[in-house]
């Protein structure tokens, strides 16, 4: 804050009324609901009127989705030519990319809660469908259970505080939700928590919705959208973003301002863990990678510091979870570069896979979600660390330098070994 008033630049009667002006309890936001909904929704091609088969002969399955944050544009570009192949008027600093089950289309949502519909079969890809969930959002997914696939989509909304369930073709909004209620904690009524990360659970017709303030992880089952279903599974305030790990099994979720990481099986519907970390984990997906010492391990990073958390995940034994130890791999920025392909096992993208402007790939097949690296305007740039931090992650379970630590993490389960995965 500049000093405006030994600058010159106001008089102490403007300073006076500047003050005053801040301190006003600010207005209550407006409401969104169905009404408001559908007179936004924007079905732009109806589903019998799609291509019936891709309309040019481009590998989809290598496609990246880019983010032109201030522009409210996303780009789709070719991995192969790296030709720009489409760059579409999206909703304002596109927070998910999402791929749908079958690869085909690709789901944006903007921070201004509008969420679009990007069908890859056409030339160029464009949006089929829109609608605005809201006034501020996160968070976008479609169904992915078996029998089930692409038939639901889920947005969940910053403001008003609540999710709303969408036809998957469509994106005709169908149910609204709120998620008003009390926190885990102290049990006190929160009239504001705001939906984090969704995931879409491969075990159960089920959504997984991350409920920011209060604490809460929904799962939520939409085989009957008219009488939803809803698990409440208590785990620490403030939950914020996570992934699965590489079996598509746990759901490893961050509770940064509580400085935890709540692990959840999907398949038996129940927190596994709540783990003690050092400091506001911030996994993004997080990264499955191979780590040449421990096997399959998940990381993340921590804002501020050089640091990643390095849970481990180990095939075999009975299904349980439990600290193993510490590590941590030295790095500077926000997220890891790591690719994942089914059915293959997650490599990092690269020799040096931990550059900044890494790639970021959904956990299934079809479009890839990248930051970028140069010459498109307002894109959001995704800062990865120097030179030696592709070492320093391959290390990371056996990384103690400086007294510094991190937390690894052992998945114990039966049955056969762990396959790619991810999730934001």
């Amino acid at each position: 804050m500049p000093n405006w008033g030994t600058s010159g630049e106001l008089t102490e009667q403007e300073i006076d009324i500047m003050a005053r002006f801040v301190q006003q309890e600010p207005p209550e936001p407006p409401e969104f609901g169905m009404a408001d909904m559908r007179a936004t929704w924007d079905l732009k091609v109806p589903p019998g009127d799609r291509p019936k088969r891709p309309q040019h002969s481009r590998d989809i399955e290598n496609f990246f989705a880019v983010t032109l944050r201030d522009a409210g544009q996303v780009a789709i570009i070719d991995g192969d030519t790296k030709d720009i192949v489409s760059i579409l008027p999206t909703g304002y600093a596109v927070h998910i990319s999402r791929p749908s089950a079958s690869g085909r289309y690709v789901f944006t949502i903007g921070r201004d809660a509008k969420v679009d519909m990007i069908d890859l079969w056409m030339d160029p890809p464009a949006i089929v469908a829109e609608v605005k969930v809201g006034l501020e959002a996160r968070s976008v997914e479609t169904s992915k259970y078996r029998g089930y696939e692409d038939q639901l989509a889920i947005a969940g909304a910053y403001w008003p505080p609540q999710f709303t369930i969408m036809d998957g073709d469509t994106l005709e909004p169908l149910k609204i939700v709120s998620t008003r209620g009390m926190t885990v904690d102290t049990q006190e009524y929160h009239p504001e928590p705001r939906v984090a990360a969704i995931v879409a659970s491969h075990e159960h017709p089920e959504f997984i919705v991350n409920v920011k303030e209060t604490g809460h992880i929904l799962l939520v089952n939409y085989e009957d959208v008219n009488a939803l279903s809803i698990t409440d599974i208590e785990a620490a305030r403030f939950l914020h973003d996570g992934g699965w790990d590489r079996s598509k099994r746990y759901f490893l979720t961050a509770a940064n301002q509580s400085d935890k990481i709540a692990i959840v099986d999907s398949r038996e519907r129940e927190l596994q863990a709540l783990v003690d970390v050092e400091k506001i984990p911030h996994p993004g997906r997080g990264a499955n990678i191979d780590d040449p010492i421990y096997g399959p391990v998940l990381g993340h990073q921590r804002p501020g510091q050089c640091q990643r958390d390095v849970p481990r995940h180990r095939p075999g034994g009975p299904s349980r979870l439990r600290v193993e130890g510490r590590a941590h791999a030295a790095g500077h920025g926000r997220r890891f570069a790591v690719r994942k392909i089914a059915p293959r096992v997650a490599q990092p993208v690269g020799r040096r896979a931990a550059q900044p402007r890494g790639i970021h790939l959904p956990e299934h097949r079809g479009l890839r979600h990248r930051q970028p690296r140069r010459g498109l305007r307002g894109t959001a740039h995704c800062r990865m660390g120097g030179s030696r931090a592709g070492t320093e992650t391959r290390r990371a379970a056996g990384v103690q330098q400086g007294g510094r630590r991190g937390v690894v993490l052992r998945v114990e389960r039966p049955g056969r070994g762990i396959g790619p995965g991810g999730g934001r």
